[in-house]
């Protein structure tokens, strides 16, 4: 099955994936404000959001990156922080 997710991109990588839904969209927006992160969307198979999040939980945040954008079917930066619109990828 596939599933989007919302992720937390900065110059380091991909710094957090989490399943979307309407309670941790505003949350996500809000922590991808800065002008050195922004927040991106991506559908992947459910397999490869597990093996992504665990990617970024021992600190290989650029291999998430790389991986996600990869393998996601569908994605890209959500206009916020230093988002930009003609980027169809998640890159920081």
């Amino acid at each position: 099955m596939n599933t989007s997710y919302l992720g937390i991109v900065t110059r380091q990588g991909l710094e957090m994936l989490v399943r979307e839904n309407h309670r941790v969209l505003r949350q996500m927006i809000g922590l991808a404000t800065g002008e050195k992160s922004l927040c991106c969307w991506a559908v992947v198979p459910d397999v490869v959001g597990g093996v992504v999040q665990q990617l970024i939980a021992t600190g290989e945040t650029e291999a998430a990156l790389r991986v996600l954008n990869a393998v996601a079917l569908h994605g890209g930066p959500m206009c916020c922080g230093s988002c930009e619109p003609a980027n169809s990828r998640c890159e920081a």
